[in-house]
């Protein structure tokens, strides 16, 4: 396939690796080639016409000098020298001209050799140079046209194959897709993300996240209802499917979804592939592979992690929402620079004693034109589109700052409750961002505690209870949020040391009306008082609630009935 500027960035790439260094073979070859610098000069002949002429000049010129003078120092008559030198003439005349033609047609094979290297590199025409001579200059065109199959082969693969999968790339996929939308194919384009493939780089190491990978890709090849797939992106791959109805087509990709989801192992270790689906169909609208891609892209991009289905198909709805998240996320990337983030803060409170023990920050949008958006519309957002890892340092540099300025207006300063997201839990500069924060702010650790739900403990347990052991070693309180809304595994109860348990909100609603929740609750409590874990008690809102969570052992509170969120400079009333 013609890919006329493939071998000239191929050629980029390797000077780019390689850079020429001169050593003293190169140098020694530079001074043997002095005389042909000079003759390289001579423009009118060409290189085998150079050769000819040398070849002549050097052999006969001698040769008739010589001759010349001999004539004419043993023979006086003129006639007989002039005889004798036609006669010589016209041998010399003859024998050059063959030893020319056969001095021509030795080059003949280093010429063409020079024209198959010109015409891949120009055209990408494929040399077809004869390799079944076993002399120097056959040797030569030997492995000329081998050295060219081989750097083409390699340039198709760089092309065309992704080099982690070794599937078709994005450029030879969407080929493939349109060669079957022109052989009148009634296909539909399925867009399928990994979600949780930046798990394997994070947790695993590189020989055994690429073998996990291998699995997974090799199962995917192996799925007999896919026409053709290949990989986009790390995480993204894109496979065309025959159309049968939107009804039998999901039923299909669940199938599909279902074993393509089983775990893959190296036999020690497991990755659970958690994927997302977009799914494309030809229509009206949508007539050509890259109109297919895009809309399947679009309706993968709306589906939600608490989505109960993993599979959304294009429409005029999916497209809109698509768009609409896709201007969201560029307001947001635009917002953390322009001072449109602020942090309220609600109050935790210590029933007992009557007084406030914590203050979690709670993060706030003011739009410059839409004006407040509610948390719950940017949070997933930001954290599909990893943004919630430099939101969130800006979340702890803020929450610090703060918290210092609180060291000179209250007697009793709170600690700074503050909401770790399961990515930023796994981001390797997590406690250096913290560290960073705490000390341009001048506060010391244990003014923070750090919340975390059961989701940021839900890939390497080892590697969780190490980081939540260095940020307790510095100081900090680690509380487990939503405890019970979530996974509710007693194994993290279990294996980590955690300094508070906050019960979730859907079981502190009206405790005191459902005997269900209350019956929760208590075992709640009980197994916090077992392990001597502190308790806390969100979304309280009616006194009721308060009275009988309080009498089951719950010491502290969150919620609306004692305060709402509230800007920091309305936190020490």
């Amino acid at each position: 396939m013609n890919a006329p500027n493939t071998s000239s960035d191929f050629s980029d790439a390797v000077t780019m690796q390689r850079p020429f260094t001169e050593d003293r073979s190169s140098r020694s070859v530079h001074r043997d080639m002095r005389f042909y610098r000079l003759l390289s000069k001579v423009r009118w002949l060409t290189y085998p016409g150079k050769i000819l002429v040398v070849t002549f000049l050097g052999i006969h010129v001698p040769l008739i000098t010589v001759v010349v003078v001999s004539l004419m120092y043993s023979l006086a008559d003129l006639n007989t020298v002039l005889t004798v030198l036609g006669i010589l003439l016209a041998a010399t005349l003859v024998g050059t001209g063959l030893t020319l033609f056969v001095i021509s047609d030795l080059l003949k094979p280093i010429l063409e050799t020079s024209r198959a290297l010109r015409d891949y590199r120009v055209s990408q025409r494929m040399p077809a140079l004869p390799t079944g001579f076993t002399d120097e200059v056959g040797i030569l065109m030997r492995d000329t046209q081998d050295t060219i199959r081989d750097l083409d082969g390699l340039l198709m693969r760089l092309t065309f194959s992704d080099a982690e999968s070794g599937l078709p790339n994005r450029y030879r996929i969407r080929q493939l897709f349109q060669e079957q939308i022109a052989a009148g194919e009634r296909i539909a384009i399925v867009a399928l993300r990994v979600v949780n493939r930046p798990e394997i780089e994070a947790f695993f190491d590189l020989d055994t996240g690429a073998a996990m990978l291998a699995q997974f890709t090799e199962r995917l090849t192996r799925e007999p209802a896919i026409l053709s797939v290949g990989r986009a992106a790390p995480g993204l791959f894109k496979f065309s499917i025959r159309w049968k109805g939107q009804s039998e087509t999901a039923h299909e990709l669940k199938g599909i979804s279902e074993r393509l989801s089983a775990p893959v192992s190296d036999g020690r270790n497991a990755f659970y592939p958690r994927l997302f689906m977009g799914v494309a169909r030809l229509s009206a609208e949508l007539v050509d592979a890259d109109a297919l891609m895009a809309a399947a892209i679009s309706a993968m991009s709306v589906v939600e992690p608490s989505s109960d289905s993993n599979i959304y198909f294009y429409s005029v709805e999916t497209e809109k929402m698509a768009r609409q998240r896709f201007h969201m996320d560029q307001e947001l990337r635009e917002a953390i620079g322009t001072d449109q983030f602020q942090l309220h803060y609600q109050p935790i409170i210590d029933f007992a004693n009557k007084k406030v023990v914590s203050a979690e920050a709670l993060l706030r949008w003011y739009h410059p034109e839409r004006g407040l958006i509610p948390p719950s519309d940017f949070i997933p957002l930001a954290e599909a589109a990893g943004i919630i890892v430099p939101l969130g340092a800006w979340i702890l540099k803020t929450a610090c700052r703060q918290a210092a300025a609180w060291s000179g207006e209250l007697i009793n300063v709170p600690r700074i409750a503050i909401n770790i997201s399961a990515r930023q839990f796994r981001d390797p500069n997590l406690l250096a961002t913290i560290d960073e924060a705490v000390a341009a702010a001048g506060i010391t650790h244990d003014r923070l505690k750090l919340e975390i739900t059961e989701s940021v403990l839900l890939t390497d347990i080892r590697i969780a209870k190490r980081t939540i052991g260095e940020l307790q070693g510095r100081g900090i309180t680690v509380s487990l949020d939503d405890f019970g809304a979530e996974y509710s595994n007693l194994r993290y109860v279990a294996n980590f040391n955690f300094d508070e348990m906050k019960v979730d909100m859907m079981f502190v609603r009206n405790v005191d009306l459902d005997d269900r929740l209350k019956a929760i609750c208590t075992s709640i409590v009980t197994l916090s008082n077992g392990l001597g874990i502190p308790i806390v008690a969100e979304g309280v809102e009616r006194p009721e609630e308060i009275a009988l969570l309080h009498s089951l052992g719950c010491q502290m509170f969150q919620g609306y009935f004692l305060s709402r969120p509230v800007p920091a400079d309305e936190f020490p009333a």
